[in-house]
């Protein structure tokens, strides 16, 4: 007896797929890694996805003994994977991630139940993808999203303030030297109206002058006999 204190309601039920029908599908690789047989051997087991139509998101398992007591066995799943490398158009692998994330298409077919297993998908062919470059269009544009709200994060903070802390106190600055001072003396130029006047004062003086020059003129005018003697 085992203690799991385990809660099935927090954890969903695993659901039983029934084998995808027999034909071709579009998937790309995105897991891979080489496991141990039963008799001394190794198999490399591809885990691919398929990309559109009714199953998109279902996956389907390649396995290619490429460590076996039978040489016809490993001579098959090489060829195999060589049929995988032309479909991808990478020939030349050094690590099985590099197959990893292109489009290809592979044709399965529904194995019966046997010896104790349930119905599977066992892959039959490989061959290319015939619009393999605009399947690949999507993956990358659905990275851009998540890419553009971080450099965004990063970059509004950073700016804006910095911005604002360098302009508002710029504008406050200017304000008081430019415009204040500039129309104050225009509202005190009344004292130097108020000092012309004055100016105008003077006819006083100007009128006092007239009746001397008036007398002096009227003496001109007396006759000879008038005139005072020398």
């Amino acid at each position: 007896m085992a203690q799991l204190n385990f809660d099935a309601t927090q954890v969903a039920p695993q659901a039983t797929l029934d084998p995808v029908p027999d034909g071709w599908y579009t998937v790309n690789i995105i897991e891979s890694e080489v496991k141990p047989t039963a008799k001394e051997g190794a198999y490399l087991q591809l885990i691919c996805q398929i990309m559109t139509g009714q199953f998109v998101g279902r996956k389907l398992f390649v396995r290619l003994n490429i460590q076996n007591a039978n040489p016809v066995t490993v001579e098959i799943a090489y060829q195999q994977l060589s049929a995988i490398c032309h479909a991808v158009g990478v020939v030349q692998v050094q690590d099985s991630s590099q197959l990893h994330g292109k489009p290809f298409e592979i044709k399965v077919i529904i194995r019966p139940p046997g010896n104790g297993y349930d119905a599977s998908n066992e892959p039959k062919g490989f061959r290319k993808c015939e619009n393999a470059q605009q399947m690949q269009q999507p993956a990358q544009q659905m990275q851009q999203p998540a890419q553009q709200p971080a450099m965004q994060q990063y970059q509004q903070p950073a700016q804006q303030p910095a911005m604002q802390q360098y302009q508002q106190p710029a504008q406050q600055y200017q304000q008081p030297q430019y415009q204040q001072p500039a129309q104050q003396p225009a509202m005190q130029e009344q004292p130097a109206q108020q000092m012309q006047q004055p100016a105008m004062q003077e006819q006083p003086a100007q009128q006092m002058q007239q009746p001397a020059a008036q007398q002096v003129q009227g003496q001109a005018q007396l006759p000879p006999w008038m005139q005072p003697k020398a």
